[in-house]
């Protein structure tokens, strides 16, 4: 053999050994999102064109539009970073509203376990839940969900749940999965954070380096918990940022969502160790411990429409916002109650906006009258007695818009979310945002999208709990959480609850 021969051949072997080892480390890693969050109380069932209006892709489909909690593409990024190959499943999520029809579920979770099934063999899953999806015949759609990943992947394969904070916790989930992590902020600003974390964990474990091992405990709570006050802030920066030992990988209180009636409801703090189960066990009850010590110093104070107005009326440093707290379509309300809007029209506000109301027939009727009509029309109060009265009112139509987007997340990790068809009104000193969506006030950009200067206004209303206050507290530190009646009150010792499990603070005092 000659020397060509030889170096030939040798450089044949090296690159013969390098696509084997590359080939090797290549994962095939299964990503998909089914996401829900789901109101007992609401009047709205959730069905399959309630996804295809928000988000309902399949994986042959090129565009992929951005929701609030979108951590299904920083998986497809890491994914295709790491050099491995990602094999996209369906994306599915929808806005908040009543349990989804059975039919509705199964069909969505069939398609993508059969995705899955189609895509064998698998080394890792990667999935953006919420975990507070119901439906029909199944209060914990997750548990059932996973449950059903599992038995197609086997015992071996690693499977992350990304979770929002406001799911609930089953043990069903536990057991299914390999990690479960949910954000730690709310309003919701690091969900890519925790999505690439997730992702570094899991591909960890594919990798043999890790042996997570879950662990939860149950605070036997109900409540809505903003991480951005004191002392949430301190507690989420202590217990849920930092870890008293390295073999801690992730600690998550799951603050559940409150308007659900289900026997896994109530906060629960989740640890994940690197197979230490006596840790895992010992660090979930001490953050548990530590949060039960602070719960009654969170619960918020309400204000009563009038007490707003009135406190708007003494302040001078304007726009003052005004959160419509029960009627947050992020929560799965309506979004068209009329309470503090019909009380605005006998007030002595100067002038106030309102975003963002729910209302496909309004908006259909504007656009075919056109930008500069004048109308007169019966708006809000129709989804139930949760909405209100509805609000006869001649209005000048200001704006048309389809394109009209909002912004949602910190700076680094913003998204771009749709605001539907809709359109810019005014009745007298009252200027209202409609959409044929029902889709949360979430930044100034939906009020500022249709060309109205925010400091034009003494008050801004917002239809939202807590997620609005991210943005808009960059414009007003007068805010002003008003209770009204709605699918999403504080009160909740006003709904009759038939699942849950006694006891819980604060309804068993």
């Amino acid at each position: 053999m000659n020397m060509n021969s030889l170096l030939y051949n040798m450089l044949f072997s090296l690159q013969v050994n390098y696509f084997m080892k590359h080939e090797r480390t290549v994962k095939r890693v299964f990503i998909a999102a089914f996401g829900a969050e789901t109101n007992s109380f609401s009047v709205l069932p959730t069905t399959m064109k309630d996804f295809q209006a928000s988000c309902l892709i399949r994986p042959e489909q090129k565009k992929w539009p951005a929701i609030a909690n979108d951590g299904h593409s920083e998986f497809l990024k890491m994914t295709e970073k790491m050099g491995h190959r990602a094999i996209r499943g369906t994306l599915a999520y929808t806005t908040p509203a009543g349990p989804l029809t059975q039919l509705t579920y199964e069909t969505l979770r069939d398609e993508i376990i059969k995705q899955l099934h189609d895509a064998l063999p698998v080394d890792c899953v990667l999935l953006n839940l919420h975990g507070a999806m119901m439906a029909d015949g199944y209060d914990d759609c997750e548990g059932d969900f996973l449950e059903k990943i599992r038995q197609i992947v086997g015992s071996q394969v690693p499977i992350g749940g990304l979770l929002d904070p406001h799911a609930h916790l089953s043990q069903k989930m536990i057991d299914s999965a390999t990690i479960l992590l949910a954000y730690k902020e709310y309003p919701h600003t690091d969900f890519a954070i925790s999505a690439r974390k997730l992702f570094k964990l899991i591909d960890q474990t594919t990798d043999g380096k890790l042996i997570p091992v879950m662990r939860h405990y149950d605070c036997h709570t109900m409540g809505a918990f903003p991480t951005i006050t004191t002392p949430m802030r301190e507690f989420v920066d202590q217990h849920l940022m930092q870890y008293p030992s390295p073999k801690i990988l992730d600690c998550s209180l799951i603050h559940s969502f409150p308007w659900a009636d289900t026997a896994d409801a109530g906060v629960k703090s989740l640890v994940v160790t690197d197979n230490d189960e006596q840790l895992a066990e010992s660090y979930a009850k001490a953050v548990a411990d530590e949060f039960i010590k602070i719960r009654s110093q969170l619960i918020q104070n309400y204000d009563t429409i009038d007490t707003a107005f009135s406190a708007i009326n003494q302040i001078k440093d304007f726009p003052a916002i005004i959160a419509d707290v029960a009627d947050n379509p992020g929560g799965g309300a309506a979004s068209d109650a009329t309470f503090i809007l019909e009380q605005a029209r006998k007030s002595r506000l100067e002038k106030i906006a309102f975003g963002i109301f729910w209302d496909p027939f309004i908006v259909d009727l504007a656009y075919a009258a056109g930008k500069g009509a004048n109308l007169k029309i019966r708006l809000g109060g129709k989804a139930s007695w949760f909405s209100g009265v509805p609000q006869d009112m001649d209005v000048e139509i200001l704006e048309l818009r389809d394109d009209a987007k909002q912004y949602f997340g910190d700076d680094g990790d913003q998204r771009s979310l749709p605001l539907g068809k809709a359109v810019a009104m005014r009745h007298g000193n009252i200027d209202i945002i409609v959409s044929n969506l029902r889709i949360q006030s979430l930044s100034p950009d939906c009020f500022t999208e249709f060309g109205l200067n925010l400091s034009d206004y003494t008050a801004l209303v917002v239809k939202s709990t807590n997620h609005f206050q991210a943005a808009f507290s960059r414009i007003s530190k007068n805010i002003y959480y008003v209770m009204t009646p709605g699918a999403l009150t504080m009160d909740f010792t006003s709904f009759p609850y038939q699942k849950i499990t006694h006891p819980m603070w604060p309804i068993d005092q």
